[in-house]
């Protein structure tokens, strides 16, 4: 019989209705926590990009290919490889046609020199000596070259041929002790005669001393 007095009580101390006056930092006061970095919760992170990664979004747009996903950037790289590889042939072109041009003529490295291979030894080595007394040195390494190979010819370890190139030459001699002589009598003879280098007497005592160790290796090897 005392529930009705034990809730009026209840009632009286669970409800406030007094009067509530919120308070409110001032603007200011929002501004400075807003700046202050001991109030920054989220870490922000900043992208850092190069001027390739600028450079890569703006073709993307100007080609419209940030509209396909992972494709785009594939076509986009393509695009970026063909440029490159157009420049680098417009830059080197002209070393490329000079290398082609240098492979035709080895393809017919030797067609002006079998007149003088058909001479004997002797006539040759007559005519090498003339050109060294006139100090030819570009004739005297085009004679030593003839002498070199008409050597190795007759030694059995090439096959002479006017349709063979200097390198097929090369080729057959691999893993022969003539080899290495013979490797620079070639690279002498075509930076003269295809390099178009001037033969000088350095050069030519190069040349000189190279063709006696092909001679050497030759008669050791036939001995």
């Amino acid at each position: 019989m005392f529930l009705p007095a034990v809730a009026t009580a209840a009632d009286s101390t669970l409800y406030d209705r007094g009067e509530v006056n919120p308070r409110l930092p001032s603007s200011e006061q929002v501004e400075k926590y807003k700046t202050d970095s001991d109030f920054q919760y989220e870490e922000v992170y900043v992208e850092d990009t190069s001027w390739w990664d600028d450079f890569m979004r703006w073709l993307k747009r100007l080609f419209r290919l940030d509209r396909l996903g992972a494709s785009g950037d594939i076509i986009l790289w393509i695009l970026v490889g063909c440029f490159i590889a157009g420049i680098l042939f417009f830059i080197f072109r002209s070393d490329i046609a000079l290398l082609f041009s240098k492979t035709n003529k080895a393809n017919s490295a030797l067609a002006g020199n079998f007149a003088e291979m058909e001479l004997d030894q002797v006539s040759i080595e007559n005519l090498l000596k003339t050109a060294i007394e006139n100090k030819e040195y570009a004739e005297a390494i085009r004679l030593y070259y003839i002498l070199a190979l008409k050597n190795l010819s007759e030694s059995g370890n090439i096959n002479l041929r006017k349709d063979k190139t200097n390198r097929e030459y090369l080729y057959e001699l691999n893993g022969k002790t003539v080899y290495q002589p013979f490797e620079k009598l070639t690279f002498y003879f075509e930076y003269i005669f295809y390099g178009k280098f001037d033969a000088t007497e350095a050069i030519f005592n190069q040349v000189q001393e190279n063709y006696g160790n092909l001679s050497q290796n030759i008669r050791r090897v036939q001995q």
